[in-house]
């Protein structure tokens, strides 16, 4: 995978919590921003990072410029650093093309009204969804970097999921 330099880091903290069905939340804080970041991936992993790190060039990496409160959508790569044994979490933007819904597979890759199909194979929708995961780019639009805490486990196993960033501004009346 390939590597680019970031400008900031910012510190950041993540809440990953995994239900008995194998599906993990991952909410990331970016400390003293209104910018939060919510994504799921299928991971055993519950931990919280309060010292973890995430690595951007400009705000809009987390925003659609704009449009303050419209989140961009990522796909995560979640695995061990093998070099300091940390969480490395690698955010790839889900490109947009603009109003051409042929070039984005990915914003038609649930059916909603044959999801409860019953009849379809679990196995086939993760296939088609991890198909459709792969059309970003190789090379990662933010980066995380978090030690696991004493009561996580060390080995992660290397996962794909999904996370959109919001500026989450407090409702003042």
């Amino acid at each position: 995978m390939g590597e680019k330099e970031f400008t900031y880091v910012h510190d950041t903290t993540l809440h990953c919590v995994s239900q008995p069905s194998g599906v993990a939340s991952f909410l990331f804080q970016l400390k003293d921003t209104p910018i939060t970041g919510i994504g799921g991936t299928h991971s055993p992993l519950t931990a919280m990072i309060k010292n973890g790190s995430i690595y951007y060039n400009t705000k809009h990496d987390f925003i659609t410029s704009g449009e303050e409160k419209e989140g961009t959508i990522f796909k995560m790569v979640i695995y061990n650093e093998p070099t300091n044994n940390c969480l490395r979490i690698d955010f790839h933007k889900l490109k947009s093309s603009g109003d051409d819904q042929t070039k984005e597979p990915w914003k038609t890759m649930i059916d909603l009204d044959n999801i409860v199909d019953p009849t379809e194979d679990v196995g086939d929708l993760i296939k088609k969804y991890q198909g459709y995961l792969k059309k970003s780019s190789n090379v990662p639009d933010l980066v995380f970097l978090g030690e696991l805490p004493k009561e996580a486990p060390k080995d992660v196993e290397t996962c794909i999921g999904i996370c959109v960033f919001r500026n989450i501004k407090p409702n003042v009346d």
